[in-house]
């Protein structure tokens, strides 16, 4: 179960979970992405 929860984190971080969990979280991750963009 430990495995489990640590591969959705990584997900998370990579973007892919949010791929799985529709349009909310990918509006999160379209929010990050500007985030990332400025930073870059």
């Amino acid at each position: 179960m430990k495995l489990l929860s640590s591969l959705k984190k990584a997900d998370l971080r990579q973007g892919e979970f949010i791929v799985r969990r529709g349009k909310h979280l990918y509006r999160i991750n379209k929010a990050n992405r500007k985030r990332n963009a400025k930073q870059g």
